[in-house]
């Protein structure tokens, strides 16, 4: 039985459906136009960044969580998706039941030597 992780650019993926929570420091951004660079301009845009570091650090942390627990096992009976945190979920396909696999390697995944 081997076991296996996703290209750990999924990451990004898994990601992406907080990238909403973004909207925060946009806006808070936002509250500082026009922006006028002096001395201090710098320090007051890392005064409020903090925040905006935080929510980003939030989101890549639950796209590695959700990618740490996504698991393909490939052994006797077929290939088997573990996925879920909490509520896991095990989706299995017989290998009786697999006709056909294809491989999509888009130009963008290749210098990650990863494949769709």
């Amino acid at each position: 039985m081997n076991e296996y992780h996703e290209h750990p650019l999924k990451i990004l993926k898994y990601s992406a459906k907080n990238i909403w929570l973004l909207i925060f420091p946009i806006l808070r951004s936002l509250s500082h136009f026009p922006f006028r660079i002096n001395r201090d301009w710098l320090y007051e845009w890392l005064k409020g960044a903090w925040f905006d570091l935080i929510i980003l650090i939030m989101i890549l942390v639950f796209g590695f969580v959700r990618w740490y627990y996504s698991i393909i096992r490939i052994d006797d009976n077929g290939v088997t998706h573990i996925d879920g945190v909490v509520l896991r979920v095990n989706r299995t396909i017989p290998y009786r039941n697999i006709s056909s696999s294809s491989f999509e390697h888009p130009f963008y995944l290749r210098p990650f030597h990863a494949v769709r």
